[in-house]
């Protein structure tokens, strides 16, 4: 019984997250399909694209200086190359979020460890799906309703859909680290050889930074930093956040979803080390 009371609060945590998720998802498609057409010109954004030459390396012919276009099959094309390898993590994190069950005689070590590779599996999964909601409904978008004509794929971005990108963005990129850490988690514990787990988990690792450091090196050459990502999508929350109710729960629930987590670090513990003496 007492286990049972102990292991409960963990389950309304689980739900919480995934009901953030929902919201999220959910706010995303309705705040997309009802958005004023054509689209805000107003928002503030000092966010680029990975191509610092905008849209003319992609465009069939040059641009004259001072010529405009349409550039919504391009920017459409943009959105799919992020949609496409969300998707994989997506499938890939649904698939290994319970591949560690937990068990009540797990060691403190390695029974937190389990429940952050839950978590970040669960997380990976949630940013993944947000990536691809958005940039499903953007393309969509972009197909069905005619754009005003911009000089490059850049300014065509910024004034249409810089949110959109940013939200794509930052959620590919928090998914597929979220994804990375766990699966090193998975490793360090599932392989029984410690020389290899250890080196299994130093392969991650490197690879990660050695992707952070190509995304970053993108960054640097518009004179930028990767930080520059994530305070852009949260400047765009709090913006939206405080015109749209849905918004500010969506936000609301992160927080409260958060210092849930971490209000309850202590009774994971406590939990953990009762079991273990038990054992």
């Amino acid at each position: 019984r007492i286990m049972r009371r102990q292991a409960g609060p963990s389950v309304v945590g689980l739900l919480a997250l995934l009901l953030f998720d929902v919201s999220q998802a959910y706010i995303s498609v309705r705040s997309l399909l009802h958005r004023p057409w054509p689209p805000s010109r107003s928002s503030p954004s000092h966010h680029k694209l990975f191509n610092g030459r905008g849209g003319d390396a992609n465009s069939p012919r040059k641009i004259t200086e001072g010529e405009t276009k349409d550039y919504s099959s391009e920017a459409c094309a943009l959105f799919g190359t992020v949609r496409v390898p969300a998707a994989l993590f997506a499938g890939a994190s649904a698939a290994a979020a319970f591949a560690l069950p937990i068990s009540p005689s797990d060691r403190v070590v390695v029974g937190f460890v389990k429940r952050l590779y839950a978590l970040l599996m669960l997380g990976a999964l949630s940013n993944q799906l947000l990536a691809i909601v958005v940039s499903t409904t953007s393309m969509a978008q972009m197909s069905y309703y005619s754009h005003a004509p911009t000089k490059s794929l850049d300014e065509f971005i910024k004034e249409s859909y810089d949110f959109e990108w940013i939200t794509i963005l930052a959620n590919f990129f928090f998914g597929m680290l979220s994804f990375v850490f766990a699966s090193g988690i998975r490793a360090w514990i599932s392989i029984a050889c410690p020389i290899v787990a250890q080196a299994a988990l130093g392969v991650i690792v490197s690879s990660t930074l050695l992707a952070i450091s190509f995304l970053n090196e993108a960054y640097h050459k518009r004179g930028e930093s990767i930080v520059r990502l994530p305070i852009d999508y949260g400047r765009y929350l709090i913006q939206h956040a405080r015109r749209s109710p849905l918004y500010a729960m969506a936000v609301i629930l992160t927080v409260v979803t958060y210092a849930y987590i971490a209000i309850k670090i202590p009774h994971i513990y406590s939990f953990l080390s009762c079991s273990s003496k038990k054992a």
